[in-house]
């Protein structure tokens, strides 16, 4: 199971670095005009619900208590003032990615159905945010990088 887990865990990196191609701080800032989230918002999101996994997983998270606040579901709109730069998050996500992607390789989680559960939903759950955030480079104006 540590190898396909982290084979998902691959696929979104590539995924994300894709969708950040050509993509400024003040752009991920954009909101669609008919609702929605931001791809700045979007990207704390994921990096917050991936604590979770981290802590699952026997690490710590990685985010501090101001980006758990303003990047949870319940946390409401960001903007310039209050948003964690585009390129901040990118490397939180990067960091978050190397712990992970460490413990799957130095820790054996297939026997554990609790664990295993968890991990696919948030594999999912990342992997459905990524999809939006390639919809929204194209809502800004930006080309498409997948498909």
């Amino acid at each position: 199971m540590n190898e396909e887990i982290r084979t998902l865990l691959r696929f979104n990196e590539i995924t994300l670095k894709l969708n950040m191609t050509d993509l400024s701080h003040e752009e991920s800032l954009i909101y669609p005009e008919k609702g929605g989230n931001s791809i700045n918002w979007i990207l704390g999101h994921i990096i917050v619900t991936r604590d979770f996994l981290l802590e699952l997983t026997g690490n710590k998270a990685v985010c501090d208590p101001k980006i758990s606040a303003g990047y949870n579901k319940n946390a409401g709109k960001i903007n310039s003032d209050n948003a964690e730069d585009l390129f901040a998050l990118v490397d939180k996500y990067k960091e978050s990615q190397d712990i992970l992607l460490n413990t799957f390789n130095e820790k054996d989680f297939r026997s554990d159905t609790e664990i295993n559960e968890n991990i696919a939903g948030l594999c999912f759950h990342e992997a459905y945010h990524l999809g939006q955030i390639g919809i929204l480079r194209r809502i800004i104006g930006k080309k498409g990088m997948i498909g």
